[in-house]
């Protein structure tokens, strides 16, 4: 069995690997990797033959995909929902950062077509205020 997580470091361009195909985490079949982004950079995601999911982390953000934008921001993982864009194989998705921001890119391997879709902290299946769960 392969392993489950390590520490990776980002790297000089603001990548840390989290897992790929080939590495000690190929069990998990995905390309997931974090981005720092500083305030007005932008990076651009295409894949062929593979799915993408684009997740803000934190900060503040502008999709691009099929023709939408949206600007979205999230103070953190812990007390707001998720804002992310899925798209099919061969579809860009566009990121620029509004502030200094960090997202989340996981691919995995998918030739079929489907629409890209934004998904927004309401569609998440879980609740996000830690008030009464964890105190202040």
């Amino acid at each position: 069995m392969g392993k489950v997580f390590g520490y990776p470091e980002f790297d000089e361009n603001g990548e840390k690997i989290l897992t790929t195909y080939d590495n000690d985490y190929k069990e998990m079949m995905m390309d997931i990797r974090v981005y720092r982004m500083k305030a007005g950079q932008t990076r651009t995601f295409l894949r062929t033959g593979e799915e993408t999911a684009v997740l803000l982390l934190s900060g503040k953000i502008t999709y691009e995909w099929e023709g939408n934008t949206e600007t979205v921001s999230r103070k953190d993982v812990f007390t707001e929902g998720p804002w992310c864009v899925h798209v099919c194989t061969g579809k860009e998705i566009k990121v620029t950062a509004e502030t200094d921001a960090e997202i989340l890119v996981q691919c995995t391997k998918n030739d079929v077509d489907f629409a890209g879709k934004l998904y927004k902290p309401e569609d998440a299946p879980w609740g996000y205020s830690c008030v009464g769960k964890f105190g202040n």
